[in-house]
């Protein structure tokens, strides 16, 4: 029996033979975007999420970078700034940082005059016990030398926006997000970075990859599915992610899962 071919299939399968010829030289998958002003994205407060060693990584793609801060990727109450981490930019010299709190405050790995928009780049913080560290397209922008243990921050993980009270929204689009147990080596860092081959978080450390969240329609090629995948943790740890359209503006929580191709 034949099955039905839809036009979103055909233009999934399209974007995939695209994707295939062009590895080399873009970044080729789909992506969440988000409009900047209450969309986001929630994955609970879940205990494999907090550690002290650690390494998160996105790619991210910004429309703008206004207002005082934008959360990419966190568990990181802006009114407690003492628990957790966070990836984030700040308006305060134009800085995109990683973050953790320590309890009697934060210790920053940061990179000062970042402006770039409408271009798609990769963000990792690592984090050993002893050394935080920043990437920002496969090269290590900043490290803060500390020793000790992360605050653990009780409120959920969130692609998009900070923890606790929702805000500092992310305006632009937001990909293969992923967090690890452990701190990943440079070497490690720039594969991701290089590759740009999808799923690749999955062949890094599997066994200390806790969260992975690719972030658009992966199982059955259609393109308007939030619901059924767009959210999912391809990690194996079953920690979905769930749309928030906080300022009612979206047909889609979160707006929707696109399939295209990234300049």
């Amino acid at each position: 029996m034949r099955h039905k071919l839809t036009l979103s299939k055909l233009i999934y399968r399209a974007s995939k033979l695209c994707c295939s010829l062009l590895l080399l030289t873009t970044v080729c998958w789909g992506a969440v975007d988000f409009n900047g002003d209450g969309d986001y994205i929630d994955i609970g407060d879940q205990a494999v999420h907090n550690s002290n060693n650690i390494s998160i990584m996105a790619w991210f793609n910004a429309d703008v970078w206004t207002g005082s801060t934008r959360t990419i990727v966190g568990k990181f109450d802006s009114d407690q700034d003492d628990k957790g981490y966070t990836l984030f930019w700040q308006a305060l010299n134009n800085s995109i940082e990683f973050d953790i709190g320590i309890g009697s405050g934060f210790i920053r790995a940061f990179w000062e005059n970042f402006t770039s928009i409408d271009t798609w780049h990769h963000i990792v913080g690592t984090y050993d016990g002893t050394t935080l560290r920043l990437y920002i397209d496969g090269t290590e922008k900043d490290t803060t030398g500390y020793s000790g243990a992360i605050t653990t921050e009780t409120e959920s993980l969130r692609i998009g926006a900070n923890s606790g009270t929702a805000n500092r929204f992310f305006n632009g689009k937001l990909s293969e997000v992923s967090i690890w147990s452990e701190a990943l080596t440079a070497g490690e860092v720039f594969l991701l970075y290089n590759s740009k081959v999808k799923g690749m978080p999955l062949q890094i450390q599997p066994a200390n990859l806790v969260g992975y969240w690719p972030l658009d329609d992966f199982s059955d090629g259609t393109v308007l599915d939030t619901s059924v995948d767009g959210y999912k943790d391809r990690s194996g740890n079953g920690n979905d992610g769930t749309g928030v359209d906080a300022d009612g503006d979206s047909t889609n929580v979160a707006e929707q899962v696109l399939s295209y191709q990234p300049n």
